[in-house]
């Protein structure tokens, strides 16, 4: 599958508190366009990789996740085109196998949190949550990197203009566990 991408700097408070808008950059100098003359890219999978966070070498996680596009506003997307790895605070039982060994099940930080609307919040009851891949005690599988997965479509190819990120706001203190590199990938153009 093709892939159109690269790397994004994530900052604090791109539009909004604790928001990152990820668009692309502007025209070289001297050349002028209106958003109607733009080509987004189109694919079918979407692919988040969350290379490190503003310090916590433990945990990663957003408060809310917005896919933009062709018209520049939010794709409705079902919680069943989400997928990642690993896919929340619920995963560290699954990773040592046994119960009680890490955050516990039942964990309310689940991926779903990021398309339930509440993205300007600090109730970590609205926000995704996962062990970093690169932290201790964590098997990665291959993976050097946290990732999330959206299906976009199941057939015809979907434009994206842009993605919005709020990152994790639970406390000042756990601020630190927000995005602060993504490499962002589409599939399936």
């Amino acid at each position: 599958a093709a892939a159109a991408g690269g790397g994004a700097r994530a900052g604090r408070g791109a539009t909004g508190p604790g928001a990152l808008t990820l668009m692309p950059p502007p025209p070289p100098r001297g050349v002028t366009h209106t958003d109607h003359d733009l080509e987004h890219p189109k694919g079918t999978k979407l692919r988040l990789r969350f290379l490190n966070t503003w310090g916590d070498k433990y945990y990663v996680g957003l408060s809310a996740l917005q896919v933009l596009g062709a018209d520049g506003k939010p794709l409705t997307l079902p919680s069943t085109a989400l997928d990642g790895w690993p896919r929340d605070m619920n995963a560290l039982n699954t990773e040592a196998g046994a119960e009680g060994s890490g955050g516990g099940t039942g964990d309310s930080r689940t991926l779903d949190k990021l398309f339930d609307g509440c993205n300007v919040t600090m109730d970590d009851n609205h926000m995704w949550l996962a062990p970093a891949a690169y932290a201790p005690g964590v098997k990665p599988g291959g993976e050097t990197a946290n990732w999330i997965e959206i299906t976009l479509s199941a057939g015809e190819p979907v434009a994206v203009s842009g993605l919005r990120l709020w990152n994790y706001n639970k406390s000042a203190d756990d601020t630190f566990r927000g995005v602060r590199r993504v490499k962002v990938t589409l599939e399936g153009g």
